[in-house]
């Protein structure tokens, strides 16, 4: 699925205008489109418009507070959007207004494709990259109770800073149950080849080697009601290093690659809000390539400052806001 177009107007920290997602002569919306702009010109404003805009028509958790997309001194706001729907169906045209008591009716193909998380690499879906993302890498830290598809859709376009804590549990299963397949075929076989031995982190391991290349994922350690030591090893490094070692450009690169794995984040719009977070400066391009290689078919919709990255696209995949004005 695909954003085509999105236009608002009294949308708190926002511009009034319209944007179009694909080039003069494109017939495909594009896969890249990057956000810029002074501070305080509604870079984040603008991502959070676009994920108002999906959860108008089909929502994954509890309805938001649409007053606070409001700019204030308004009772009424406006947003309307164009879609492309996986297997390029489409385009369907919504609008709602915000803060209206009545929802008018989207397209079902819409609707239906947006109010499902599934984990499946084949169903599009979308996440939302905050700017406040992390990883809790305290040693302490609790293990968060088994998840569901149900459960963890209500976090995913939210800015809830601790979300990705629930990969943990995702990670500490995974392990428990490769020991368990392992104890299992020993007992049955009396004897286990290495090819035999299931490895349910293989893709976690490999997603993290793709976006950070100088450190590897080497084990899982699970604990008793507390978040799993996640071990890696690292270039130049003399020992092991447990995830709240690795500086905080790495832990975004972990961060990245875990959550593409796990939700399979495959024909999907994925917003993040600067990509380069934490990272120097000569590394943004570097790894804002590798973080749009982690899917395929993605749309990546993303609201940065890096000169690196913005050079890297075409001027029609560049949407510029203009500075803030009083009242905005």
């Amino acid at each position: 699925m695909k954003l085509v177009r999105l236009s608002a107007s009294n949308i708190l920290g926002l511009p009034d205008g319209a944007w179009s997602f694909r080039g003069p002569a494109a017939a495909e919306p594009h896969d890249v489109i990057l956000v810029t702009g002074v501070s305080a010109s509604g870079k984040t404003s603008f991502l959070r418009a676009i994920a108002a805009a999906k959860e108008a028509v089909g929502s994954y958790g509890p309805p938001v507070d649409e007053t606070r997309l409001l700019r204030r001194g308004t009772d009424a706001g406006r947003l309307e959007s164009t879609w492309l729907t996986d297997g390029g169906g489409g385009p369907h045209d919504c609008s709602f207004n915000v803060g209206a008591a009545e929802r008018p009716q989207s397209p079902l193909p819409l609707r239906a494709a947006f109010s499902v998380l599934s984990y499946s690499r084949e169903r599009g879906k979308f996440e939302y990259f905050a700017a406040n993302r992390r990883l809790q890498a305290s040693r302490s830290s609790p293990l968060l109770p088994p998840s569901t598809p149900v459960i963890e859709a209500g976090y995913r376009l939210t800015e809830h800073a601790e979300k990705y804590s629930l990969l943990y549990r995702v990670l500490s299963d995974a392990i428990k149950n490769d020991a368990s397949a392992t104890a299992s075929l020993l007992s049955t076989r009396g004897i286990a080849l290495r090819s035999d031995l299931p490895d349910s982190l293989g893709l976690y391991k490999a997603a993290v080697a793709r976006v950070c290349p100088w450190i590897r994922m080497v084990a899982v350690e699970p604990q008793e009601r507390r978040r799993p030591l996640i071990w890696f090893e690292k270039q130049g490094a003399s020992s092991r290093l447990e995830l709240g070692e690795l500086s905080e450009s790495e832990q975004q690169c972990v961060l990245f690659a875990w959550t593409f794995t796990r939700l399979g984040l495959h024909r999907s719009v994925v917003l993040i809000d600067t990509p380069e977070l934490y990272a120097h400066p000569s590394d943004h391009l570097r790894l804002f390539r590798a973080i749009c290689q982690l899917g395929e078919d993605n749309q990546i919709i993303a609201a940065t400052a890096s000169p690196a990255i913005l050079s890297s696209v075409g001027p029609d995949q560049v949407i510029h806001l203009p500075a803030p004005t009083e009242g905005r």
